[in-house]
């Protein structure tokens, strides 16, 4: 009898010695707290595997409290997993709490394709029951059907036409692990269209691409995150191995982009490779792209011929011209800030006839000829020198005349001013409207207006769509105009 009283006072005085933090109660009033009453997750693509979001499960009891069942409503069917306490399931038992403490439950969505283009709804709600009460956080989604390709090779082993294949709007594109178009196919890439691209992928272009969107329907290139935390987040995709983002290769050629936005991966637009035996061409019209980690458009040798073109937040070159090759640009904006990322300290432009090591032999520069020609436009920025030229070889043809350019070294200033050229080495000169809200506009009193050189074939539309007829051509990719 001794024993059992002395075995009942020893379990009381541990009891008793429990912090309180750690004593179950059963209080049907012991309710849990939770970070959110609802998850939505922006726009996601059907069969993809989405990001995974947050919930913080909070006791604000003193005691512990025991959870005896944390599960979706749609069971195993439902669309949504959760993981709790490390574990990815449909329904987790017994999870403890302690006093004034908390857990991470961690929610994803795969959504099932439903056969049509328009966004559906996609419901749930994760339930939590705890001394006999429920409370639930609901889940909303909007499911998004796409066409789907992987690692894929367009035209390789005759799987289309040789002549053409065209994406059409119909369904958004989701490119995944990088796509490639052969040697001899043509893409065609209807106004309208989405491109999405996941952070590995890479557009690889052997034959030619033409990219045909219009004014009022462009054509899109992005990376595959929806949520808006992404709409202007630089690197999303291009992540290769290659740094690249349309990568036009020796043999393409003939490749045509208009009424295109290309944003928010490592690169633009690159023109060849260094060591490609035929530089590829493409004409670029109407075209924004921006908040590139790397470069707006690049280039080793190849030939670009561009008007109306926005090249903004690149963290490297906007226009990084080597190896020379030719250019013709006009009416072309190339302003970057880094106002939400890191800039190096290279120009907005960079011309060059030649480019290190590239003939693999160490200290050694291969050197091309180049033909360079820009009228109307702007480089700028917030580095001291945003348009910088550099040849090491002879019988370069370079005519860069009737632009606006940040330029601070004296010498240099003085050789792009008898060109014609406004130069000055202060930010604030130039005056867009709201370069930080990406509207590089020409404000009112912008000494960039109605200075342009009026002698050239200027494109009759600006980047908005607004006519050029004036006589009196504004420099870079809009036209004020009037207003």
């Amino acid at each position: 009898m001794n024993n059992i009283r002395n075995l009942i006072l020893v379990l009381l005085a541990l009891w008793a010695c429990t912090p309180k933090d750690e004593v179950l109660t059963t209080d049907p009033n012991a309710k849990l707290r939770f970070s959110t009453d609802s998850v939505i997750f922006d726009t996601v693509f059907a069969e993809i595997k989405n990001i995974t979001k947050r919930i913080r499960v909070f006791n604000p009891s003193e005691n512990a409290v025991n959870v005896s069942r944390v599960t979706l409503a749609g069971g195993s069917s439902s669309p949504y997993t959760i993981i709790v306490n490390g574990d990815e399931t449909d329904q987790a038992k017994d999870v403890e709490i302690r006093g004034n403490d908390s857990i991470y439950v961690l929610v994803t969505v795969q959504v099932e394709a439903s056969g049509q283009n328009l966004p559906f709804l996609v419901e749930d709600s994760i339930l939590f029951v705890t001394n006999g009460n429920m409370q639930q956080i609901y889940l909303r989604s909007w499911g998004q059907d796409a066409i789907y390709y992987e690692n894929y090779l367009l035209g390789e082993g005759n799987n289309f036409p040789p002549e053409e294949l065209h994406w059409t709007p119909d369904l958004p594109i989701v490119i995944v692990n990088s796509v490639g178009v052969d040697t001899a196919q043509t893409l065609v890439i209807d106004p309208g269209t989405k491109v999405y691209l996941d952070g590995r992928s890479t557009f690889f272009v052997w034959g030619t691409i033409k990219v045909m969107g219009t004014e009022n329907e462009p054509v899109t290139f992005c990376g595959s995150r929806l949520e808006e935390e992404f709409d202007n987040q630089p690197g999303q995709w291009g992540n290769s191995g290659f740094q690249a983002g349309i990568w036009l290769l020796d043999p393409s050629n003939n490749n045509e982009i208009n009424w295109a936005v290309i944003k928010n991966g490592t690169s633009g637009v690159q023109i060849g490779n260094v060591y490609d035996a035929n530089r590829p061409d493409i004409t670029i019209t109407n075209t924004i792209i921006k908040n590139m980690t790397l470069d707006g458009i690049v280039s080793y040798g190849g030939t670009c011929t561009g008007s109306n073109l926005l090249i903004t937040n690149c963290g490297r070159y906007g226009i990084g011209a080597f190896l020379g090759g030719t250019w013709d640009l006009r009416h072309i904006t190339v302003a970057s800030y880094g106002f939400d990322f890191s800039r190096q300290e290279d120009p907005s432009i960079f011309v060059t006839d030649w480019f290190p090591d590239s003939t693999g032999i160490p200290g050694s520069n291969e050197i091309n000829p180049m033909n360079f020609y820009m009228r109307n436009s702007i480089a700028w920025g917030n580095i001291q020198d945003e348009f910088i030229s550099s040849f090491l070889g002879v019988g370069n043809g370079f005519d860069a005349s009737f632009n606006f350019l940040k330029v601070t070294d004296k010498d240099a200033q003085n050789e792009l001013e008898l060109l014609g050229n406004i130069v000055s080495s202060n930010t604030d000169t130039l005056q867009f409207v709201d370069p930080e809200e990406y509207d590089y506009r020409l404000d009112t009193l912008s000494p960039a207006q109605n200075v342009g050189d009026q002698g050239i074939a200027i494109p009759p539309q600006d980047l908005n769509g607004d006519p050029r007829n004036d006589g009196k051509p504004d420099m870079g990719a809009y036209e004020r105009g009037d207003g």
